[in-house]
């Protein structure tokens, strides 16, 4: 014997692609979410169901019921962009490091050249001083 499925569709589109989404079954006896879902007919889930959402539906009077549906074109919808391997990372991750690396090293030898000039003026100050008190 094979199981009933109870088909409902939401009255309003979702998502960035306009999409009904659509839920079947087995246990429900009637529509668990009437004020935002319709029942799909019996004769209708298997077309409905090969919208995959993408239809424009056409309910009763109460709103509770698909009366009639239009299939709409089924966009394209781009592949995810796969997660990077563990390599991948890793060697981004030693890019990363190695820039720092450089960074680190010239703040190092700014600094050293400004340890200088501060060591040089100091000189010249108390030059200064000494030549005034003298």
């Amino acid at each position: 014997m094979t199981e009933k499925l109870f088909c409902i569709i939401s009255k309003e589109t979702q998502g960035i692609y306009a999409v009904h989404d659509i839920q079947l079954n087995s246990s429900w006896m009637h529509n668990p979410k009437p004020d935002t879902y319709a029942i799909v007919p019996d004769n209708m889930v298997t077309e409905i169901l090969a919208t995959k959402g993408f239809c424009d539906i056409v309910l009763n009077e109460d709103g509770t019921e698909v009366v009639s549906f239009t299939f709409l074109e089924i966009p394209e919808i781009p592949e995810p962009t796969p997660e990077p391997t563990l390599e991948e990372k890793y060697a981004e991750l030693e890019e990363q490091l190695n820039a720092s690396d450089e960074s680190v090293v010239a703040l190092y030898e700014m600094q050293l050249a400004q340890d200088e000039i501060n060591i040089a003026q100091d000189e010249a100050i108390t030059g200064l001083y000494e030549i005034m008190l003298a």
